[in-house]
């Protein structure tokens, strides 16, 4: 198998070990649930595309990219849903109308990209397939991966770590999400490179890239609600033996 290969299958093993670690940790926030959701569908699209690759016919990539993109749609979405409860509250998040704007843009959008025929196959030197992917489909979800991301971005900041102490022990974490938001919206640069390049060596080397930050951008997501540090066992006082009087 080739290196990309290698890294979508471990960012599908990533995707549901972080998703299984965060709901482990707790599972009764709201945040954790739409956060290993989020995760698992990022890890999920991860092995769509590794399934596709593998079986290399035109049916298998019409239908495991069409999952794997819609997977990493409403994975963007439900970080970004994360981002909403962890910064303002479960209430005013239930409250925001663009929470019901965005999920019915993605709706739209997945809805859109099962009807639409926008996957051609070329002929490839390396691999079994090469597709080339439409520009209008590609530069749409693209743009609302990039409107959902910054977005997030934006909330962390004016909401999170410009009013948050730097000596606070979340602040750390938070830190961590936002280098996972900007490793996202690398990968979803070096993903239109890959995509638009003609030369096969090119977009191999680039999606090898794409995956590479892509894991290593989940991994910096699940470390930000994860307690890596193991807590001191607490010392037990020893019990004083009942006095008796003479």
């Amino acid at each position: 198998m080739a290196i990309t290969h290698y890294l979508e299958i471990a960012g599908f093993v990533v995707g549901v070990i972080s998703a299984l670690a965060i709901l482990k940790k707790d599972n009764t926030r709201m945040a954790n649930r739409f956060l290993a959701t989020g995760v698992f569908l990022i890890g999920l699209y991860t092995l769509c595309i590794f399934i596709y690759d593998i079986i290399g016919t035109v049916l298998a990539i019409n239908v495991f990219l069409r999952i794997g993109m819609i997977s990493l749609l409403f994975g963007d979405l439900f970080i970004y849903y994360t981002m909403l409860i962890m910064m303002r509250s479960t209430m005013t998040f239930k409250k925001m109308k663009i929470t019901y704007i965005n999920l019915a843009i993605c709706v739209g959008t997945s809805i859109y990209f099962i009807i639409d025929d926008f996957i051609t196959q070329t002929e490839s030197t390396i691999g079994n397939v090469n597709i080339q992917i439409d520009m209008i489909p590609l530069a749409l979800i693209i743009l609302i991966l990039f409107y959902l991301t910054i977005s997030c971005v934006i909330i962390t900041f004016r909401f999170g770590l410009n009013k948050m102490d730097k000596t606070s022990p979340g602040y750390p974490k938070l830190v961590s999400f936002v280098v996972g938001l900007f490793l996202f919206m690398i990968t979803l640069v070096i993903n239109i490179v890959s995509q638009i390049t003609s030369n096969d060596v090119v977009g191999a080397i680039f999606d090898a890239l794409t995956f590479a930050v892509l894991l290593i951008g989940s991994l910096f997501l699940s470390f930000s609600v994860l307690d890596l540090k193991r807590k001191p066992k607490p010392i037990s006082e020893p019990v004083s033996e009942p006095k008796t009087e003479p």
